[in-house]
């Protein structure tokens, strides 16, 4: 028989969590397992086994337990998803972006023959965000002495909050504006919003979003000169000899373009800002960080870093980035450059997407 009941140390001294045999004085030595030590941790879990002796403790083996790497964060994009059976609208390009815990599912549209949304099953409300940039408009022509104006951006429209039914919503993508030239082909002289761009929007049930084509640059040859176009924001356009000035921006959607005279250079008008004279500075657009409905992922064509922003004149002609909306460049003893074409993203909350996977 046992002489004693024995007890682990650890209870006596706080060493070890567990019980320990200990044989009789008369008794030989025999084998002692103890029992399992489980720590709760955040980021490891061990498990101890150790085989004591009548004499002296043998130290304890230490199994480390492996945990997986914690859910993503933040606004991270993850593949895109082809099939439509976890999606809740099909249209455009379909993808799927991190948002604190949650998925968000998010269609682009940059086709400018256009498309449809069509919504199966209904977001939850007020989760809908959407942006709408119209086509930028083109940039003047200049000859001679004179610059060609900066094309005006495209308009921006951004809303957030929004809901959706279920049911088809048109979607509209505006082209930007041509280049700007002189004549048309009966030799006429253009006049400049024949370098607007077109409109953008979104329409359906409960929602409509339109914004409005970007202005076209004003030109100038000799004593024939021209101011710029209204439109979403206003391309930027001679002042002297009768010309008008830059064209007037869409409130709420852009700015004005530059009014300038010979020899000065204008700037289209960009969402942020109105055009420049003299140097003819476009005006600045809208960050992608800036816009609630934007989302940084990797699709072809390329999501812009900035939107509608306006095109710089008299400077060597540069079109408008794809799908941003930007004006195009007034030319220097040259045609001007074309808009860029707009876009359209709808954002909204995925809720049957697991919290911690891509649908």
């Amino acid at each position: 028989t046992l002489n004693k009941f024995f007890k682990s140390s650890g209870f006596a001294g706080g060493k070890t969590a567990g019980f320990r045999a200990v044989s009789s004085d008369l008794s030989p030595t025999f084998a002692v397992f103890s029992a399992v030590f489980l720590s709760i941790a955040l980021v490891s879990a061990a498990f101890f086994v150790s085989c004591k002796g009548a004499g002296a403790d043998d130290a304890a083996e230490t199994v480390p337990i492996e945990q997986g790497p914690p859910p993503p964060v933040g606004d991270q994009p993850s593949t895109v998803l082809p099939t439509s059976d976890k999606a809740m609208a099909a249209g455009g390009i379909l993808t799927f972006v991190r948002s604190g815990s949650y998925w968000e599912e998010v269609h682009v549209f940059t086709d400018t023959a256009g498309g449809t949304l069509a919504v199966t099953r209904a977001p939850p409300g007020g989760t809908v965000k959407v942006l709408v940039v119209a086509g930028g408009g083109g940039g003047g022509k200049g000859l001679d002495v004179h610059f060609g104006g900066g094309g005006g951006a495209g308009g921006l429209v951004t809303q957030q909050g929004l809901s959706l039914s279920v049911g088809s919503y048109a979607v509209t993508v505006g082209k930007g504006g041509p280049g700007g030239t002189l004549y048309a082909g009966n030799g006429k002289l253009l006049i400049a919003s024949t370098y607007n761009g077109e409109n953008s929007s979104i329409t359906g049930t409960g929602l409509s979003l339109i914004a409005s084509g970007g202005g076209g640059g004003g030109w100038a040859q000799s004593y024939n000169v021209s101011g710029g176009a209204d439109g979403g924001s206003g391309g930027a356009g001679h002042t002297w000899n009768g010309a008008t000035g830059g064209g007037t921006g869409t409130e709420g959607q852009g700015s004005d373009g530059a009014s300038y005279i010979e020899q000065e250079k204008g700037g289209g008008g960009g969402y942020t800002s109105a055009g420049q004279k003299p140097n003819g500075e476009g005006g600045a657009g809208l960050a992608k960080a800036d816009i609630p409905a934007a989302v940084d992922v990797d699709i072809t064509p390329a999501i812009p870093d900035e939107f509608a922003k306006g095109g710089d004149g008299g400077a060597p002609a540069a079109a408008g980035e794809v799908n941003s909306g930007n004006g195009g460049g007034g030319g220097t003893q040259s045609d001007g450059a074309a808009g860029g074409d707009g876009i359209v993203i709808i954002r909204f909350l995925h809720t049957t997407a697991s919290p911690t996977a891509a649908p």
